[in-house]
């Protein structure tokens, strides 16, 4: 953890360190906390947080977010700890949230925005740039509070994500559910805290008058739900939510990521994953629905 001892420091006032690697949406993070009434501070180095800090104590400022990465230079520390405890000192609780994408998604987000890597030289193309930067920030990405993987977070997600772990006392008490349909043929999800597989049901695909339809139509669901096994595999995914959801909460975690997959992510995946987020949102849960693959 980021506090090496949380004992230590349990002050209200909040002081969010966003960093991780370049193109994983760290701008996006800080607009966000900006959006919630955050002093933010873009591209700050390392050694000047603590001077921050303590601008914001004496001007009676309880809500800050910077943004420190490996472009401050060699001076790029892994080790934020001393830092940590300057904050606390200043009475902050300090909280290091650490961003990450794939790969893939770094190097087309960098040929999208046509901006350099700030590790990319002549002599170091852009993957290999990428593959550095991840290598130098391991140390610091197992100090972080909190980790997110943006590949496959829209931009509207990214920001309840962020609202769910910091706004200030705003929206519901419980953790904010993130359900999303997909099809197991564009590939599985890694970043999903559950997984369901729903490709033993009837397909809605081989059916000529359903096949170009998706499961938003009451036509699809109605199928999908003659299947004999769909009530009851239904009732029993409700069942582990309404089990695990209150002690998933009781253990702190902020959000909750669950996956429904499908061959196509087009009919059965997106029935069910609409039925769970419609329950999930009865039992009092903030629910974020989304369907990866509906329109492939």
């Amino acid at each position: 953890m980021f506090i090496p001892d949380q004992q230590e420091c349990n002050n209200t006032h909040r002081f969010v360190i966003v960093t991780g690697l370049s193109g994983s949406g760290k701008t996006l993070a800080i607009h966000s906390l900006e959006d919630m009434g955050y002093y933010c501070v873009d591209n700050i180095p390392q050694e000047l947080i603590p001077a921050v800090g303590k601008h914001c104590n004496e001007h009676d400022i309880v809500q800050v977010a910077v943004i420190s990465d490996i472009r401050s230079g060699a001076d790029f520390s892994e080790n934020l700890s001393p830092i940590a405890g300057e904050l606390c000192k200043l009475g902050f609780l300090p909280t290091l949230i650490f961003l990450e994408a794939s790969e893939e998604t770094l190097i087309r987000r960098f040929k999208e925005t046509r901006r350099r890597h700030p590790l990319s030289t002549t002599e170091c193309p852009l993957l290999d740039a990428i593959r550095n930067e991840r290598q130098q920030l391991n140390e610091l990405r197992a100090h972080a509070d909190k980790i997110l993987d943006t590949s496959d977070t829209s931009t509207y997600v990214f920001k309840q994500l962020m609202a769910a772990l910091f706004s200030p006392g705003e929206g519901s008490a419980h953790i904010l559910v993130d359900i999303f349909s997909f099809g197991h043929k564009h590939g599985t999800p890694m970043d999903a805290d559950l997984l369901f597989d729903v490709r033993f049901l009837h397909n809605p695909f081989y059916v000529p008058d359903l096949q170009s339809l998706t499961g938003e139509d009451q036509r699809v669901v109605d199928y999908v739900m003659t299947d004999p096994g769909a009530e009851e595999l239904l009732q029993r995914l409700n069942d582990l939510l309404l089990f695990s959801l209150p002690r998933y909460d009781d253990e702190g975690k902020s959000y909750l990521t669950v996956g429904v997959g499908c061959t196509g992510g087009k009919h059965r995946s997106v029935v069910y994953a609409r039925l769970l987020a419609d329950f999930v949102r009865a039992q009092g849960y903030d629910v974020v629905l989304e369907h990866r693959d509906i329109n492939k």
